[in-house]
């Protein structure tokens, strides 16, 4: 078989993982924005960590302690004392904010995992669904390699132009592992979606172009009431907003695991666009950064290169219709660099 070049697209999500680490790109974006986005979790929660965390939180201890080993692992139900949850609670941000910052992931990776495990699993009925995403993705994410671009170019010459050469680099026990890993956390995105869209096809409102009106009527996630009626007033618009997600999340699997590189680009990116909607109208961030996330680990270099391509063409649009027409530092009645007057001015 002939090893192909980054620029040699792979023909949907499934690869062969004997193959030197895949999506290097993606997983340093899904490290640093899982990392913000339990950073902010955790910040904006400070202030209230004791009452919901704590020993004496609104969650009864006793109840907690008795679920350790079947429910959570978590290190707060090891003590009942205070030091040792703020203990506990402040080594998690610390450790988060080295991992986010790409130091040592190869140790700091599990330790997030038990981190975020550990506090989550103290309160766990607060929190908007993307942790239990998170969760089974960090699992998968200790054998990810998610080391800074830096940080593998200092390995060794070698791993200077390990990236550059694409398949035709030398396949490291490291790489296997971290497309197992890598696979494994695209087919749980892939069960996530469909599980999702078939669990819409049993709700009434999903299935008649309505569920969507629920939504936007809510006052736990609605938004604008000035806004909310141009979309519920068109009964076009309103079906159209319903069914498209269910039509995306039931396609996902088959169309990225299976379909071309650019049906996989459209695909992943329109589910990035649907979560961004999420995270700007239905007021669920984290939950949002998460699913985006998990999208963005989704994406090859080949598509990462694709879309700075196609963003370079778009910004280079206004200098086209410009043609080849004068710069401004060419008009003829403005001094030159060298100072020197033009035609139009008196010396």
């Amino acid at each position: 078989m002939t090893p192909t070049t980054p620029s040699t697209p792979t023909r949907g999500g499934l690869f062969w993982p004997v193959a030197p680490a895949r999506h290097r790109v993606g997983a340093r974006l899904f490290r640093t924005l899982v990392g913000l986005g339990f950073l902010y979790q955790f910040g904006i929660l400070y202030g209230q960590r004791a009452i919901l965390f704590g020993p004496e939180a609104l969650s009864p201890y006793d109840d907690f302690v008795a679920m350790f080993g079947t429910a959570h692992v978590s290190l707060l139900a090891l003590s009942p004392s205070e030091a040792w949850f703020e203990l506990v609670y402040h080594a998690t941000l610390l450790v988060l904010g080295v991992w986010t910052a790409g130091f040592a992931t190869r140790w700091t990776t599990p330790l997030v995992w038990l981190g975020v495990h550990t506090i989550h699993a103290r309160a766990a009925d607060i929190w908007d669904g993307g942790d239990n995403l998170m969760h089974i993705v960090l699992l998968f994410a200790v054998l990810l390699d998610l080391r800074p671009a830096a940080a593998v170019a200092k390995e060794s010459p070698a791993a200077t132009h390990r990236e550059e050469e694409g398949d035709a680099a030398p396949v490291r026990v490291r790489d296997v592992l971290h497309n197992v890993a890598l696979l494994a956390c695209a087919i749980q995105v892939c069960i996530v979606y469909v599980v999702a869209g078939i669990t819409k096809l049993g709700g009434k409102y999903w299935v008649n172009g309505t569920a969507f009106y629920y939504v936007l009527n809510s006052n736990e996630f609605g938004f604008s009431r000035s806004l909310a009626p141009i979309i519920w007033n068109s009964p076009v618009v309103l079906s159209v907003m319903t069914w498209a997600p269910v039509v995306m999340q039931l396609a996902f699997p088959f169309v990225y695991l299976f379909g071309s590189a650019m049906s996989r680009r459209v695909l992943v990116l329109t589910a990035i666009s649907f979560h961004l909607g999420i995270f700007a109208l239905m007021g669920l961030e984290t939950f949002a950064v998460f699913m985006i996330a998990a999208e963005l680990l989704l994406l090859s270099d080949d598509d990462y290169a694709f879309v700075r391509r196609v963003f370079g063409a778009v910004r280079s649009l206004p200098a086209r219709f410009r043609g080849p027409g004068r710069h401004a530092t060419d008009h003829p009645d403005r001094p030159d660099a060298s100072g020197a007057s033009g035609p139009g001015t008196t010396a």
